[in-house]
């Protein structure tokens, strides 16, 4: 077996740098051959991943959301089939906590190295993919704002932090929203198209509600109130997960097409996507391998 490392040293709290020699310990009591790629910037990532994917066995990623973005970008470019095992080394790590993978690098790689490849579904947006989440609206800039060094020192608190000095900037953004034969169209807070049973913290889906290989993706339109109280409650129930709330609409689908007056900023797993006034989204299913 031939395994190829993806590494990056800078994501979350310097987790990285403690896990890599129980890795690197395992694979060679194992006697298995490797290479480690440390990670520069995201050009040269998913170039470096796209030239290796298809010459390993296993590609072994260390690191945050973002660097499974990377790795899910180039995997997909190379129409790769190589099952993908994830060490959680962020400072969110929303995707590996959607399938329960071990945050001990040790247990980690006694799971990777059992190979349960489960074919899962990723999203595109306008021809980028992500693993679990694109966001608009409130919040959705506060990840990809908050700067790489607040990110390793103060870990999730960093998030908090920036999300408390976006909330007197909080303003509603007009979208029409297309889907199944159905048409949205209103003021929003947040807008997601996720594979995920939460997000950053603010969505909490209950148990079963999201099935991450059934090649659809919840929708989340989550419409302005209008007034202070009624924002709290909205907030309230979101991170309870009530969506009984007259403001939060939930759609199942596989495709959805939202258009705007002026240009959307987007997260892709908490990284900048890009701003349009026409976004495509949709799912694929079944494309991406983890071990897991």
């Amino acid at each position: 077996m031939k395994a190829f490392i993806v590494a990056n040293y800078a994501s979350g709290v310097g987790k990285c740098a403690l896990f890599m020699p129980t890795v690197e310990r395992v694979l060679q009591k194992e006697n298995i051959e490797y290479s480690v790629f440390r990670t520069v910037d995201k050009e040269t990532d998913i170039r470096t991943v796209r030239e290796n994917i298809n010459n390993c066995d296993v590609l072994i990623c260390l690191g945050g959301d973002g660097t499974v973005n990377e790795v899910i970008n180039a995997a997909l470019a190379e129409s790769s089939k190589t099952p993908i095992g994830y060490i959680p080394c962020g400072s969110t790590n929303d995707f590996a906590t959607n399938y329960s993978l071990p945050t001990n690098p040790g247990k980690a790689m006694k799971r990777i190295l059992e190979m349960n490849a489960k074919p899962i579904d990723v999203g595109c947006l306008n021809g980028r993919y992500f693993c679990y989440v694109a966001a608009a609206g409130a919040f959705s800039e506060v990840s990809y704002a908050t700067k790489r060094e607040k990110k390793r020192f103060f870990g999730k608190a960093a998030y908090l932090l920036e999300g408390a000095r976006s909330v007197p900037k909080i303003k509603p953004i007009s979208l029409h929203v297309e889907t199944d034969g159905e048409t949205f169209e209103g003021k929003y807070l947040i807008c997601t198209f996720s594979n995920s049973s939460r997000i950053g913290g603010i969505f909490h889906f209950a148990k079963g509600m999201v099935d991450y290989s059934d090649g659809k993706m919840e929708l989340a339109l989550i419409e302005d109130p209008g007034n202070a109280p009624d924002l709290l409650l909205l907030l309230h129930d979101l991170v309870k997960g009530n969506f009984q709330n007259r403001c939060i609409r939930i759609v199942r689908t596989d495709r959805v097409r939202i258009t705007s007056d002026s240009e959307i900023a987007w997260s892709l797993d908490g990284e900048y996507g890009g701003s349009y006034r026409e976004t495509d989204l949709f799912a694929l299913n079944r494309r991406f391998i983890l071990l897991c």
